[in-house]
């Protein structure tokens, strides 16, 4: 759960050219990873701090999240995620909530901003927290995107003349979003994994093989672009299966090899409904990965040209 939320909060579409849309939807996403009760947005302008979206924020926390000796300025002060008990934040404000705050980073990495939650479960374990910060620094270079995009706009109609060179700077931080997405889902592909034997090394030979054989293929480029970066996600829904059979040394039991076959469908359900290209196609590799030509493969045991392409 908490990996499928982080996917469907970090990969952005045109769906938030609605700044205010956009900081909604993360926010209800974190509330959900967290289990928590109350989010703020909060952003440094001109040395003050402006709280740009709210949601369910009880009101006795507030006014923790501008004050100018506040949590926002706690979080940018320090760069890093914060955690605070329950305990600790009632003898620090006088207010009984667990608390996870994270900063937003500009693009030279200083902090421009934070992410505060608050009442967020007992004993949250670190994944959440370094899951957590991930989305952010999505959100932050997605927000940074977008204010570049609105100064560009403005510049193009008041300059024409500097068109060619404001489309060099649009290919540029295209680039740079591209490259941001895919580090993304293969940093959440190595969450994934991390019980497992894979590495990243593994993970990397995968994509690469998919590019090459699609290249080979003489596919076109966009879906050789595409497969390199969803194959990645191929092996995702290993994180369902049970240590005891995932790790097993020896020789899997026909009961242990059902189990562990099952990975294909939650991998589905996992990466299920997104509107993202690379998901939808991350969605049929992890469901279809394993079937075979000759029709001995699984889940469904499909066979020959019935097998999706990108299988």
């Amino acid at each position: 759960d908490h990996l499928k939320s982080l996917m469907e909060i970090s990969t952005f579409s045109k769906r938030y050219e609605d700044r205010q849309l956009l900081l909604n939807d993360f926010a209800r996403g974190v509330l959900n990873m967290t289990q928590g009760e109350g989010v703020a947005i909060s952003f440094l302008r001109a040395g003050e701090i402006v709280t740009e979206m709210e949601l369910n924020l009880p009101s006795d926390v507030r006014q923790r999240c501008d004050d100018s000796d506040g949590l926002c300025h706690q979080v940018i002060q320090h760069g890093q995620s914060v955690v605070i008990s329950k305990d600790k934040f009632k003898e620090e404000f006088g207010l009984e909530y667990n608390y996870l705050g994270v900063p937003l980073l500009d693009v030279d990495g200083i902090p421009s901003g934070a992410i505060h939650i608050f009442g967020c479960e007992d004993d949250m374990e670190d994944e959440v927290v370094r899951l957590v910060t991930i989305a952010a620094q999505r959100l932050s270079y997605e927000l940074r995107l977008k204010d570049y995009n609105r100064r560009l706009e403005y510049e193009v109609e008041l300059r024409t003349s500097e068109l060619s060179r404001a489309l060099i700077e649009i290919k540029r931080t295209n680039d740079g979003l591209i490259k941001a997405q895919t580090e993304t889902i293969f940093r959440l592909a190595r969450a994934a994994e991390y019980r497992d034997e894979d590495t990243a090394a593994h993970i990397n030979r995968m994509s690469n093989y998919t590019y090459i054989i699609a290249k080979r293929l003489r596919l076109d480029t966009i879906f050789c672009d595409l497969i390199k970066v969803a194959s990645i996600m191929h092996d995702v829904g290993k994180i369902g299966v049970p240590d005891n059979i995932l790790l097993k040394k020896g020789k899997l039991t026909p009961e242990e090899y059902e189990v562990i076959k099952e990975h294909t469908l939650i991998g589905y359900k996992i990466l299920e409904g997104s509107e993202s290209e690379v998901l939808k196609m991350s969605e049929r590799i992890a469901l279809y990965h394993h079937e075979k030509w000759n029709g001995l493969g699984y889940p469904y045991g499909l066979k020959g040209t019935s097998i999706p392409l990108e299988e």
